[in-house]
Protein backbone atom coordinates (compact mmCIF):
# COMPACT_ATOMS: atom_id res chain seq x y z
CA UNK A 1 0.00 0.00 0.00
CA UNK A 2 1.80 3.23 -1.36
CA UNK A 3 2.20 5.97 1.59
CA UNK A 4 -0.59 8.45 1.64
CA UNK A 5 2.13 11.25 2.95
CA UNK A 6 5.82 11.67 1.00
CA UNK A 7 7.93 12.82 3.84
CA UNK A 8 10.93 13.58 1.86
CA UNK A 9 8.47 16.41 0.23
CA UNK A 10 6.74 17.54 2.53
CA UNK A 11 9.94 18.26 4.63
CA UNK A 12 12.91 20.20 3.24
CA UNK A 13 16.19 18.91 3.62
CA UNK A 14 16.95 20.88 6.82
CA UNK A 15 14.22 19.30 8.57
CA UNK A 16 14.87 15.89 7.27
CA UNK A 17 18.24 16.48 9.05
CA UNK A 18 16.75 17.49 12.22
CA UNK A 19 14.54 14.70 12.57
CA UNK A 20 17.62 12.11 12.23
CA UNK A 21 19.28 14.54 14.87
CA UNK A 22 16.18 14.03 17.19
CA UNK A 23 15.89 10.30 16.40
CA UNK A 24 19.71 10.27 16.95
CA UNK A 25 19.39 11.32 20.82
CA UNK A 26 16.25 9.83 21.40
CA UNK A 27 17.36 6.14 20.27
CA UNK A 28 19.69 5.56 23.57
CA UNK A 29 16.18 6.22 25.57
CA UNK A 30 14.07 4.12 23.38
CA UNK A 31 13.39 1.41 25.67
CA UNK A 32 12.58 3.50 28.93
CA UNK A 33 10.20 5.73 26.46
CA UNK A 34 8.36 2.28 24.96
CA UNK A 35 7.92 0.90 28.49
CA UNK A 36 6.51 4.47 29.56
CA UNK A 37 3.81 4.93 26.92
CA UNK A 38 3.02 1.44 27.63
CA UNK A 39 2.53 1.67 31.08
CA UNK A 40 0.32 4.99 30.72
CA UNK A 41 -1.84 3.54 28.01
CA UNK A 42 -2.47 0.36 30.76
CA UNK A 43 -2.91 3.01 33.71
CA UNK A 44 -5.76 5.33 31.74
CA UNK A 45 -7.30 1.85 31.06
CA UNK A 46 -6.82 2.20 27.47
CA UNK A 47 -5.70 -1.45 26.53
CA UNK A 48 -6.53 -3.55 29.74
CA UNK A 49 -7.53 -6.28 28.37
CA UNK A 50 -4.53 -6.73 26.06
CA UNK A 51 -1.55 -8.90 27.67
CA UNK A 52 1.21 -5.87 28.72
CA UNK A 53 3.64 -8.11 27.01
CA UNK A 54 2.04 -8.40 23.54
CA UNK A 55 1.42 -4.80 23.48
CA UNK A 56 5.19 -4.17 24.75
CA UNK A 57 6.28 -6.17 21.54
CA UNK A 58 4.25 -4.50 19.34
CA UNK A 59 5.04 -0.82 20.09
CA UNK A 60 8.82 -1.84 20.42
CA UNK A 61 8.39 -2.67 17.17
CA UNK A 62 6.35 0.10 16.18
CA UNK A 63 9.01 2.90 17.87
CA UNK A 64 11.95 1.12 17.22
CA UNK A 65 11.15 0.78 13.41
CA UNK A 66 10.32 4.30 13.54
CA UNK A 67 14.04 5.99 14.69
CA UNK A 68 15.54 3.60 12.63
CA UNK A 69 13.58 4.62 9.82
CA UNK A 70 13.98 8.39 10.70
CA UNK A 71 17.86 7.80 11.07
CA UNK A 72 18.70 5.81 7.95
CA UNK A 73 17.15 8.08 6.02
CA UNK A 74 14.15 5.71 4.70
CA UNK A 75 11.13 7.23 6.51
CA UNK A 76 9.20 7.11 3.11
CA UNK A 77 10.04 3.54 3.12
CA UNK A 78 8.86 2.50 6.62
CA UNK A 79 5.74 3.96 5.82
CA UNK A 80 4.58 2.49 3.01
CA UNK A 81 6.17 -0.94 3.33
CA UNK A 82 6.24 -1.28 7.10
CA UNK A 83 3.82 0.61 8.79
CA UNK A 84 1.09 -1.27 6.86
CA UNK A 85 2.51 -4.28 8.40
CA UNK A 86 1.84 -2.85 12.01
CA UNK A 87 -1.57 -1.78 11.22
CA UNK A 88 -1.99 -5.50 10.51
CA UNK A 89 -0.77 -6.46 13.40
CA UNK A 90 -2.83 -4.03 15.81
CA UNK A 91 -5.93 -4.98 14.14
CA UNK A 92 -5.29 -8.79 14.78
CA UNK A 93 -4.51 -7.78 18.50
CA UNK A 94 -7.68 -6.24 18.67
CA UNK A 95 -6.59 -2.70 19.16
CA UNK A 96 -9.44 -0.44 19.09
CA UNK A 97 -8.76 2.77 17.08
CA UNK A 98 -10.09 5.25 19.63
CA UNK A 99 -7.84 4.03 21.50
CA UNK A 100 -4.78 4.36 19.00
CA UNK A 101 -5.80 7.68 19.15
CA UNK A 102 -5.24 8.38 22.53
CA UNK A 103 -1.84 6.03 22.62
CA UNK A 104 -0.14 8.71 20.28
CA UNK A 105 -0.84 11.18 23.29
CA UNK A 106 0.79 8.67 25.56
CA UNK A 107 3.71 8.46 23.10
CA UNK A 108 4.09 12.45 23.39
CA UNK A 109 4.41 12.70 27.13
CA UNK A 110 7.20 9.69 27.13
CA UNK A 111 9.31 10.90 25.09
CA UNK A 112 9.40 14.65 25.46
CA UNK A 113 11.52 14.95 28.64
CA UNK A 114 14.25 13.57 26.12
CA UNK A 115 13.95 16.30 23.41
CA UNK A 116 15.85 18.69 25.77
CA UNK A 117 18.98 16.29 24.80
CA UNK A 118 18.84 16.96 21.28
CA UNK A 119 21.37 20.23 21.72
CA UNK A 120 24.00 19.57 24.68
CA UNK A 121 23.76 22.59 27.64
CA UNK A 122 19.86 22.68 26.76
CA UNK A 123 17.80 23.61 29.83
CA UNK A 124 14.53 21.93 30.08
CA UNK A 125 13.11 25.35 30.93
CA UNK A 126 14.32 26.93 27.48
CA UNK A 127 13.56 24.47 25.04
CA UNK A 128 14.39 24.69 21.30
CA UNK A 129 11.09 25.28 20.13
CA UNK A 130 11.70 24.00 16.41
CA UNK A 131 12.41 20.46 17.98
CA UNK A 132 8.91 20.45 19.18
CA UNK A 133 7.42 21.21 15.86
CA UNK A 134 9.37 19.51 13.76
CA UNK A 135 8.54 16.50 15.87
CA UNK A 136 5.29 17.26 16.28
CA UNK A 137 4.28 17.96 12.79
CA UNK A 138 6.35 14.40 12.15
CA UNK A 139 4.08 12.42 14.33
CA UNK A 140 0.69 13.80 12.47
CA UNK A 141 2.40 12.51 9.00
CA UNK A 142 2.98 9.18 11.08
CA UNK A 143 -0.66 9.00 12.68
CA UNK A 144 -2.51 9.15 9.24
CA UNK A 145 -0.13 6.89 7.88
CA UNK A 146 -0.97 4.52 10.62
CA UNK A 147 -4.56 4.60 11.10
CA UNK A 148 -4.93 4.18 7.32
CA UNK A 149 -3.33 1.20 7.61
CA UNK A 150 -5.14 0.11 10.49
CA UNK A 151 -8.38 1.07 8.47
CA UNK A 152 -6.84 -0.58 5.47
CA UNK A 153 -6.61 -3.91 7.29
CA UNK A 154 -9.84 -3.65 8.83
CA UNK A 155 -11.94 -3.72 5.75
CA UNK A 156 -9.52 -6.58 3.76
CA UNK A 157 -10.26 -8.77 6.36
CA UNK A 158 -13.83 -8.10 6.83
CA UNK A 159 -14.11 -8.46 2.99
CA UNK A 160 -12.24 -11.63 2.89
CA UNK A 161 -14.17 -12.93 5.88
CA UNK A 162 -17.30 -12.17 3.97
CA UNK A 163 -16.47 -13.95 1.32
CA UNK A 164 -14.97 -16.67 2.75
CA UNK A 165 -17.88 -17.11 5.34
CA UNK A 166 -20.74 -16.49 2.14
CA UNK A 167 -19.12 -19.29 0.74
CA UNK A 168 -19.29 -21.60 3.66
CA UNK A 169 -22.61 -20.85 3.93
CA UNK A 170 -23.62 -21.33 0.23
CA UNK A 171 -21.54 -24.59 0.46
CA UNK A 172 -23.53 -26.30 3.37
CA UNK A 173 -27.18 -24.54 2.17
CA UNK A 174 -28.93 -28.00 1.65
CA UNK A 175 -30.94 -28.63 -1.57
CA UNK A 176 -33.87 -29.71 -0.02
CA UNK A 177 -37.09 -31.35 -2.42
CA UNK A 178 -40.21 -28.84 -2.52
CA UNK A 179 -42.64 -32.23 -2.04
CA UNK A 180 -42.23 -35.14 -0.01
CA UNK A 181 -45.11 -37.68 0.15
CA UNK A 182 -47.95 -35.44 1.53
CA UNK A 183 -45.48 -32.83 3.06
CA UNK A 184 -44.55 -29.27 1.30
CA UNK A 185 -41.41 -28.06 2.18
CA UNK A 186 -40.48 -24.00 1.71
CA UNK A 187 -36.92 -22.66 2.83
CA UNK A 188 -36.01 -19.37 2.68
CA UNK A 189 -32.42 -17.23 3.20
CA UNK A 190 -30.78 -14.17 3.53
CA UNK A 191 -27.95 -12.62 4.77
CA UNK A 192 -28.11 -9.33 6.77
CA UNK A 193 -28.97 -6.29 4.63
CA UNK A 194 -26.92 -4.38 7.11
CA UNK A 195 -23.25 -4.74 9.09
CA UNK A 196 -20.82 -6.96 7.69
CA UNK A 197 -20.65 -9.97 9.97
CA UNK A 198 -22.13 -13.30 8.78
CA UNK A 199 -24.11 -15.53 11.33
CA UNK A 200 -24.42 -19.07 11.72
CA UNK A 201 -28.36 -19.76 10.94
CA UNK A 202 -28.80 -23.11 9.16
CA UNK A 203 -31.65 -25.50 8.22
CA UNK A 204 -31.75 -29.01 6.70
CA UNK A 205 -34.22 -31.67 6.15
CA UNK A 206 -33.16 -34.91 6.28
CA UNK A 207 -35.54 -37.81 4.70
CA UNK A 208 -35.62 -41.58 6.13
CA UNK A 209 -37.58 -43.09 3.22
CA UNK A 210 -40.72 -40.94 2.14
CA UNK A 211 -42.59 -41.64 5.28
CA UNK A 212 -40.35 -39.99 7.67
CA UNK A 213 -38.53 -36.39 7.83
CA UNK A 214 -36.34 -34.92 10.48
CA UNK A 215 -36.11 -31.34 10.31
CA UNK A 216 -33.50 -28.87 11.88
CA UNK A 217 -33.36 -25.19 12.27
CA UNK A 218 -30.72 -23.45 14.21
CA UNK A 219 -28.58 -20.42 15.19
CA UNK A 220 -25.20 -20.49 16.52
CA UNK A 221 -24.44 -18.12 18.34
CA UNK A 222 -21.93 -15.03 17.69
CA UNK A 223 -20.99 -13.86 14.05
CA UNK A 224 -18.03 -14.10 11.83
CA UNK A 225 -16.34 -17.30 10.07
CA UNK A 226 -16.40 -19.08 13.67
CA UNK A 227 -20.14 -18.85 13.90
CA UNK A 228 -20.62 -20.14 9.65
CA UNK A 229 -17.69 -22.83 10.50
CA UNK A 230 -19.52 -24.15 13.54
CA UNK A 231 -23.48 -23.89 11.54
CA UNK A 232 -21.50 -26.05 9.39
CA UNK A 233 -20.38 -29.20 11.79
CA UNK A 234 -23.76 -28.83 13.11
CA UNK A 235 -25.57 -29.02 10.07
CA UNK A 236 -23.25 -32.13 9.11
CA UNK A 237 -23.42 -33.97 12.66
CA UNK A 238 -27.50 -33.82 12.75
CA UNK A 239 -27.37 -35.60 8.89
CA UNK A 240 -25.48 -38.03 10.65
CA UNK A 241 -26.81 -38.37 14.28
CA UNK A 242 -30.63 -38.51 12.05
CA UNK A 243 -29.49 -41.40 10.20
CA UNK A 244 -29.11 -43.57 13.00
CA UNK A 245 -31.45 -42.42 15.40
CA UNK A 246 -35.23 -42.12 15.21
CA UNK A 247 -35.61 -39.81 17.92
CA UNK A 248 -35.31 -36.09 18.37
CA UNK A 249 -34.71 -36.75 22.32
CA UNK A 250 -31.74 -38.54 21.29
CA UNK A 251 -30.36 -36.44 18.12
CA UNK A 252 -30.25 -33.09 20.69
CA UNK A 253 -28.59 -35.34 23.71
CA UNK A 254 -26.04 -36.30 21.28
CA UNK A 255 -25.70 -32.99 20.14
CA UNK A 256 -25.29 -31.20 22.73
CA UNK A 257 -22.64 -33.15 24.60
CA UNK A 258 -20.41 -32.86 21.23
CA UNK A 259 -20.83 -29.27 21.27
CA UNK A 260 -20.38 -29.09 25.40
CA UNK A 261 -16.97 -30.72 24.72
CA UNK A 262 -16.03 -28.55 21.61
CA UNK A 263 -17.35 -25.24 21.72
CA UNK A 264 -15.93 -22.14 23.93
CA UNK A 265 -17.43 -21.34 27.12
CA UNK A 266 -19.43 -18.42 25.99
CA UNK A 267 -20.17 -20.23 22.99
CA UNK A 268 -24.21 -22.57 22.20
CA UNK A 269 -26.48 -23.13 19.58
CA UNK A 270 -30.10 -22.80 19.94
CA UNK A 271 -32.23 -25.59 17.38
CA UNK A 272 -35.37 -27.09 16.45
CA UNK A 273 -35.13 -30.48 15.64
CA UNK A 274 -38.35 -32.33 14.88
CA UNK A 275 -39.19 -35.68 13.40
CA UNK A 276 -42.73 -35.76 11.03
CA UNK A 277 -43.97 -39.46 11.02
CA UNK A 278 -46.16 -39.27 7.67
CA UNK A 279 -48.41 -42.39 8.03
CA UNK A 280 -49.13 -41.11 11.68
CA UNK A 281 -49.14 -36.74 10.66
CA UNK A 282 -47.43 -36.66 13.98
CA UNK A 283 -44.54 -34.25 14.58
CA UNK A 284 -42.58 -35.10 17.71
CA UNK A 285 -39.52 -32.26 18.45
CA UNK A 286 -36.90 -30.75 21.06
CA UNK A 287 -37.59 -27.19 21.41
CA UNK A 288 -33.53 -26.39 23.04
CA UNK A 289 -34.01 -22.66 23.91
CA UNK A 290 -35.06 -21.60 19.80
CA UNK A 291 -37.78 -19.45 19.20
CA UNK A 292 -41.64 -20.36 19.20
CA UNK A 293 -42.48 -21.88 15.45
CA UNK A 294 -45.81 -20.63 14.36
CA UNK A 295 -48.60 -23.44 13.85
CA UNK A 296 -51.45 -23.01 11.43
CA UNK A 297 -54.46 -25.39 11.65
CA UNK A 298 -57.82 -25.76 11.63
CA UNK A 299 -58.17 -24.15 15.10
CA UNK A 300 -56.59 -20.64 13.60
CA UNK A 301 -52.79 -19.54 14.21
CA UNK A 302 -50.91 -20.10 17.28
CA UNK A 303 -47.32 -19.85 18.39
CA UNK A 304 -45.75 -23.57 20.24
CA UNK A 305 -44.23 -22.28 23.30
CA UNK A 306 -40.69 -21.28 23.46
CA UNK A 307 -38.27 -23.70 24.36
CA UNK A 308 -38.29 -24.45 28.05
CA UNK A 309 -34.74 -26.98 27.61
CA UNK A 310 -31.45 -25.05 27.58
CA UNK A 311 -29.76 -24.38 24.10
CA UNK A 312 -27.25 -26.97 22.91
CA UNK A 313 -23.71 -26.68 24.40
CA UNK A 314 -23.91 -25.39 27.72
CA UNK A 315 -24.49 -28.10 29.79
CA UNK A 316 -22.97 -31.51 29.44
CA UNK A 317 -25.60 -33.91 30.69
CA UNK A 318 -28.77 -31.28 29.79
CA UNK A 319 -31.81 -32.97 29.65
CA UNK A 320 -34.43 -32.36 27.09
CA UNK A 321 -38.30 -32.53 26.99
CA UNK A 322 -39.51 -33.78 23.92
CA UNK A 323 -43.41 -32.62 22.84
CA UNK A 324 -45.67 -33.80 19.80
CA UNK A 325 -48.84 -32.62 17.78
CA UNK A 326 -50.83 -33.27 15.25
CA UNK A 327 -50.16 -31.59 12.14
CA UNK A 328 -54.02 -32.50 10.11
CA UNK A 329 -53.77 -32.06 6.23
CA UNK A 330 -53.52 -28.25 5.27
CA UNK A 331 -51.93 -27.87 8.55
CA UNK A 332 -48.70 -25.17 8.41
CA UNK A 333 -45.70 -25.45 10.26
CA UNK A 334 -42.94 -22.12 10.18
CA UNK A 335 -39.91 -22.33 11.62
CA UNK A 336 -37.18 -19.76 12.02
CA UNK A 337 -34.34 -17.50 13.11
CA UNK A 338 -34.39 -14.67 15.24
CA UNK A 339 -32.96 -12.64 12.39
CA UNK A 340 -37.06 -12.10 11.27
CA UNK A 341 -38.09 -11.48 14.63
CA UNK A 342 -35.34 -8.93 15.51
CA UNK A 343 -35.60 -6.78 12.64
CA UNK A 344 -36.75 -3.45 13.76
CA UNK A 345 -38.04 -0.14 12.85
CA UNK A 346 -37.22 2.38 15.36
CA UNK A 347 -37.81 0.54 18.37
CA UNK A 348 -40.26 -1.61 17.78
CA UNK A 349 -39.68 -5.31 16.53
CA UNK A 350 -40.96 -6.95 13.77
CA UNK A 351 -41.73 -9.55 15.77
CA UNK A 352 -43.48 -12.99 15.89
CA UNK A 353 -46.59 -10.97 15.86
CA UNK A 354 -45.46 -9.67 12.17
CA UNK A 355 -44.78 -13.36 11.13
CA UNK A 356 -48.15 -14.42 12.03
CA UNK A 357 -49.77 -11.36 10.22
CA UNK A 358 -47.77 -12.41 7.08
CA UNK A 359 -48.73 -15.73 6.89
CA UNK A 360 -52.17 -14.95 7.40
CA UNK A 361 -52.20 -13.25 4.40
CA UNK A 362 -50.26 -15.82 2.63
CA UNK A 363 -51.53 -18.70 4.17
CA UNK A 364 -53.44 -19.98 0.72
CA UNK A 365 -50.02 -19.55 -1.35
CA UNK A 366 -47.49 -22.44 -2.04
CA UNK A 367 -44.94 -23.02 0.90
CA UNK A 368 -42.46 -21.38 -0.86
CA UNK A 369 -44.01 -17.85 -1.13
CA UNK A 370 -45.11 -18.21 2.29
CA UNK A 371 -41.49 -17.67 3.39
CA UNK A 372 -40.62 -15.52 0.73
CA UNK A 373 -43.38 -13.19 2.01
CA UNK A 374 -42.81 -13.18 5.10
CA UNK A 375 -39.03 -12.20 4.19
CA UNK A 376 -40.82 -9.56 2.26
CA UNK A 377 -42.95 -8.07 4.87
CA UNK A 378 -39.79 -7.97 7.04
CA UNK A 379 -37.86 -6.16 4.83
CA UNK A 380 -40.34 -3.68 4.21
CA UNK A 381 -40.96 -2.86 7.73
CA UNK A 382 -37.17 -2.62 8.43
CA UNK A 383 -37.19 -0.17 6.15
CA UNK A 384 -34.74 -2.41 4.36
CA UNK A 385 -31.94 -2.83 6.88
CA UNK A 386 -32.06 -6.29 8.57
CA UNK A 387 -29.29 -6.82 10.70
CA UNK A 388 -28.76 -10.62 11.07
CA UNK A 389 -29.56 -13.54 9.13
CA UNK A 390 -32.56 -14.69 8.42
CA UNK A 391 -33.23 -18.29 8.03
CA UNK A 392 -36.97 -19.85 7.27
CA UNK A 393 -38.38 -23.48 7.08
CA UNK A 394 -42.50 -23.83 5.70
CA UNK A 395 -43.65 -27.36 6.32
CA UNK A 396 -47.51 -27.84 4.93
CA UNK A 397 -49.03 -31.18 5.32
CA UNK A 398 -51.59 -31.91 2.19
Amino acid sequence: MAAIFDISRQFKTERINRLKEIAEHLAPHAEEIVNSWVDKQRSFEVTPAIPREKTLSLFTTLFYGTLDALRTGNIDQYLSVQLPIIGRSLVELGFPYEHLIISVHFLEESYLPFLAEVQPGLKPERPDIDVYIIIDEFWHFWMAELTTSYFYEVKRSLTEEIEIGRSIQEAIRPSILPRIGCLDIGTFYASATVGAKIGGDIYDVVSIGNMVQHTLISDFSGKGLRAASNAANIRAMFRGFAIEDDSPLVIASRLNRVLFNELASDEFDTAFLARFDQRERTVRYVNAGHLGPVLVSAKGISVLPEGKNFALGIFKEASFGEESLILEPGSILVIYTDGITEARRDNKFFGVEGIIASVQRNQGRTVSEIAEAIWADCLDFANGKVEDDVAILVLKCE
